[in-house]
């Protein structure tokens, strides 16, 4: 992305973050989050910093967290250990110099706010990769420090000796009359009796600790939950994430970017950025049909687009059906559907050939008149003659939806009710459906996309140096690209398994070379 500029007045961006932080502070801001950013690298930020920049430094502060953000939603979805996942996190965050507690982490994280509080959707990713990014902080601790951590921020002790020793069955045993609790560990104790010994247990009210009742992992007796000193970091996350969505739904009603920035002479400097970072940082697909090929040199042709539907994602496979059922598409479909082929490598003289071919209902000089110019301007041969690109997933998802059943555009995992979206999910386990229609149900619309990916090309992180996954739940047509390359992979690997037999066999040949085994 280019700059938006090279200067600006320092108070722009000031006047900006002193916005959010007298929102914060009308929401009980702590005191104690400056100490636990100086002595812990964690940040709740309950304050904004109190600094000037320029419009650079503004621009390369948000994009360095954005990285960060965007290269955990990708671990995320493959599959890793949770050792795994902090690692990677890890150096990512050192690369970037996202160090918990500086001034870049803290200017950074209320940066995004701005940009990230405009709408629902993004309110929603802002806050679940925001949260997660903070459990692999806290993960990062020696339970030294998150205890400390656990009294300065949320003001909660641990439980004395004395209270300790009275409920050691309790604490120990893996269930009980009273209590709730599970274990991972053979023995059938939550813990060990010598980890008992070191680790500290603290009180607190149980609505605070509904995630870990619900899993078993605490003991509840009279309205308050005993927790393990490891197990604490949810309570952290849990409000952490009650205090950033209140924050950021506030921030949207009293800072809105086309009215508060775009018509002010020195807001209009930062408004460019501000409107646009959720768009930055997602590879930007193939458009130029010249330059994709299909696996094995060839071009996508109007005669070839329906072998390779099972290779598309979700959204273009319902527009491909539904155009077949129907005989036609109407002109959101014709657009999305059209500008997707495009990018797959679908020429203009393919691209009428085949809409004219599926297009049953209408005659020839019908389609000449009504649908072919569409189809030209699209490839940028009317109108005003610029080439269009295809739609990626954020523009899809916060496009047209859908208004009738007739209509297949859009994005099914946000467009379907959970009922409709099970029936387009064919082939898959009830496992991994469930898996999918979870994320449906909780608004993580790309990451469903993604999942959808993985269960259909299990082998897919395996083969990963061969089969591009950065963008697959963001873009349709990395989707498809990252899906022809796992077959292109998959049909190699059977290929190279297979010659041995095949070599054996021409052993009987006067022709064949002698294996060095005979």
């Amino acid at each position: 992305m280019q700059s938006v500029g090279s200067v600006a007045r320092p108070n722009n961006t000031k006047l900006l973050l002193q916005q959010q932080g007298r929102n914060n502070r009308a929401l009980g801001g702590k005191a104690a989050a400056a100490t636990t950013a100086a002595t812990f690298g964690i940040n709740f930020y309950n304050d904004t910093p109190n600094i000037e920049l320029d419009l650079d430094t503004f621009e390369i502060y948000a994009l360095k967290r954005l990285k960060v953000l965007r290269k955990l939603e990708q671990f995320k979805t493959s599959k890793l250990s949770r050792d795994e996942l902090r690692i990677k996190v890890k150096q990512v965050m050192d690369e970037e110099d996202l160090i918990g507690g500086t001034i870049l982490d803290e200017t950074s994280h209320f940066i995004l706010r701005l940009s990230y509080c405009q709408t629902e959707h993004l309110r929603r990713w802002f806050l679940l990769h925001e949260c997660d990014l903070l459990k692999i902080r806290l993960q990062l601790l020696s339970h030294e420090q998150l205890g400390k951590l656990v009294e300065s921020y949320l003001g909660i002790k641990p439980i004395d000796n004395e209270r300790k020793e009275e409920l050691r069955p309790q604490l120990l045993l893996q269930s009980s009359v009273t209590g709730l609790q599970t274990s991972n560990n053979s023995s059938g104790f939550l813990i060990s009796a010598s980890e008992f010994q070191r680790t500290q247990f603290f009180s607190v009210p149980f609505t605070k600790a509904l995630d870990l009742i619900a899993k078993r992992e605490c003991y509840l007796e009279g309205g308050q939950a005993y927790i393990s000193q490891n197990k604490v970091e949810a309570i952290l996350v849990g409000q952490f994430r009650a205090q950033l969505s209140r924050q950021l739904s506030t921030l949207q009603q009293d800072v809105s970017l086309d009215t508060s920035l775009q018509h002010d002479p020195e807001g209009s400097r930062v408004y460019p950025l501000l409107k646009n970072l959720s768009r930055c940082l997602v590879h930007k697909e193939q458009t130029s049909v010249t330059d994709y090929t299909m696996n094995g040199g060839a071009a996508l042709s109007a005669s070839t687009v329906g072998s390779h539907v099972s290779s598309m994602p979700l959204c273009m496979r319902e527009m491909h059906n539904g155009m077949k059922k129907q005989g036609k598409l109407k002109f959101f479909g014709r657009l999305q559907y059209g500008l997707f082929l495009k990018g797959a490598g679908l020429d203009l003289d393919n691209a009428l050939a085949f809409f004219q071919r599926h297009f049953t209902k209408v005659t020839g000089e019908q389609f000449q008149k009504e649908y072919s110019y569409n189809i030209r301007y699209q490839y940028g041969k009317e109108g005003k003659r610029k080439s269009h690109d295809p739609y990626s997933c954020a523009a899809i998802i916060h496009g047209n939806a859908p208004s009738t059943s007739g209509d297949y555009y859009g994005c099914p995992f946000k467009h379907y009710d959970v009922d409709s979206l099970a029936s387009s999910l064919q082939g898959l386990s009830m496992q991994d459906k469930n898996e999918v229609l979870a994320l449906k149900k909780e608004g993580h619309f790309n990451l469903a996309c993604h999942k959808h990916f993985i269960v259909q090309h299990p082998r897919a992180l395996e083969l990963s140096s061969e089969v591009p996954l950065d963008n697959i739940g963001n873009h349709p047509n990395a989707w498809f690209r990252a899906s022809l390359a796992y077959k292109a992979a998959t049909s190699s690997a059977t290929m190279t398994t297979e010659s041995p037999p095949k070599a054996a066999n021409q052993e009987a040949k006067p022709a064949a070379t002698v294996s060095p085994m005979v």
